[in-house]
């Protein structure tokens, strides 16, 4: 099995989904990042809601992005 191979094997749209919609959410923050510097306490408390949000899209990510690179070690390790 190539590289490319265990790629399509691997869930890389669940990876490249949760990377977009973390770029998203990060993007949809901006506007109450700047509301909440200029001390609109419900902006704070929406950034807090998203970041969390982030936090755990995040993890995902990283968990994603971990077992791509395992499938492709061990693809190496295979061949």
């Amino acid at each position: 099995m190539s590289a490319m191979e265990t790629t399509m094997s691997f869930d890389t749209t669940a990876y490249a989904d949760n990377w977009n919609k973390l770029k998203v959410l990060v993007e949809s923050l901006d506007v109450d990042v700047v509301k909440s510097v200029r001390g609109n306490k419900t902006a704070a408390v929406r950034v807090r809601r998203g970041l969390r949000e982030a936090k755990k899209l995040a993890s995902e990510v990283i968990r994603d992005g971990i077992g791509l690179t395992k499938a492709i070690e061990e693809d190496k390790k295979s061949s």
